[in-house]
């Protein structure tokens, strides 16, 4: 995976997360990694409204603030909108990603992948 993430987004953003994630207690990494656990579960149960909605949209926020813990980028300026906006597609091309309770949710994905695009056109955009 570590490979992966190197050849995929570049070895300074692999060391970026790697940096910021090592400075997290276990107690922290795990609350980290709960958060996103609780943000998926959200947004699958809110997977049968627009994906534009303001609901939708406000765990979306919650979630892009969460990822960017994960990339050790949180608290900076830059808004990383075409990172994010990418991410969405990879849920769409990558089943590890957007399973829930184990099961491949590929409709959840597409969801996903068109609510954080709009988050990157309308939100991030300006930033």
């Amino acid at each position: 995976m570590r490979a992966e993430v190197a050849d995929k987004y570049g070895k300074e953003a692999l060391e970026t997360s790697e940096t910021y994630l090592k400075k997290l207690t276990k107690a922290q990494l795990e609350d980290l990694k709960s958060e996103q656990k609780q943000i998926f579960k959200n947004l699958f149960e809110l997977s049968s409204e627009p994906p534009t909605s303001d609901k939708v949209q406000s765990e979306i926020a919650r979630h892009y603030t969460n990822i960017r813990k994960f990339w050790g980028t949180y608290g900076t300026s830059k808004s990383q909108a075409a990172a994010y906006k990418g991410l969405g597609e990879l849920y769409v091309s990558d089943e590890r990603y957007t399973k829930v309770d184990g099961v491949v949710r590929p409709q959840f994905a597409a969801f996903l992948a068109v609510a954080m695009a709009h988050f990157s056109d309308i939100q991030l955009a300006n930033q």
